[in-house]
């Protein structure tokens, strides 16, 4: 079965005797269903004993047990991210983003990783992740994005998108991103640059 297995014990019960399932989920998921059945098809209870254990009196008759199993969802300071399976590529970043003060989900259980970033959002990011240090001079704007865009300007991470502009509410693109995080990353506090002891 996909995702996981089952282990039973006894393998050959009697008939009124406890039979124990142990259910074993591969690695990025969990139990979603067990159910035991008799030879005609009849439900049989089970009762959770904890540790991915469950048991159940034998009938007077074979029996068939079957479970199917769901990718874990991420998991971030107790928050559920149900958009997030545990297994993707980027669930650990995710989580790390979040616990990090990096990232917020989009929801209280959601952090859509297929929706595009804004360029006042990326900055924002990159502003978070390097402590959120603070900006000479006054803040023209009262934007979320608006400190960080002024200190990515004074360290060099970027100039805007014209003299003036700098387009925050545009999607931020592949090759933006990683100019953004190339740009001075020499002389920033980022968790990355200390990671590779720059």
């Amino acid at each position: 079965m996909n995702g996981g297995s089952l282990h039973v014990n006894p393998g050959n019960a009697k008939e009124g005797s406890t039979v124990t399932v142990t259910v074993i989920p591969d690695e990025g998921y969990t139990l979603e269903r067990l159910t035991v059945t008799d030879e005609d098809g009849n439900a049989i209870q089970t009762t959770d004993t904890g540790g991915g254990k469950y048991t159940f009196t034998m009938p007077d008759s074979k029996v068939m047990q079957d479970a199917s199993f769901a990718v874990r969802e991420a998991t971030a300071t107790g928050v559920h991210f149900l958009n997030v399976p545990s297994g993707a590529y980027y669930a650990d970043t995710v989580v790390w983003a979040v616990e990090q003060g990096i990232a917020a989900g989009t929801s209280a259980t959601a952090f859509s990783p297929d929706v595009a970033v804004t360029r006042g959002q990326t900055i924002t990011f990159l502003h978070r992740a390097a402590g959120s240090p603070m900006v000479d001079g006054n803040v023209a704007s009262d934007a979320f994005y608006a400190s960080a865009v002024q200190w990515a300007v004074g360290q060099g991470i970027t100039s805007g998108t014209s003299t003036t502009t700098f387009s925050p509410d545009n999607n931020c693109t592949r090759a933006e991103i990683c100019a953004f995080l190339i740009s001075r990353s020499d002389k920033l506090n980022l968790p990355w640059n200390r990671a590779v002891g720059r």
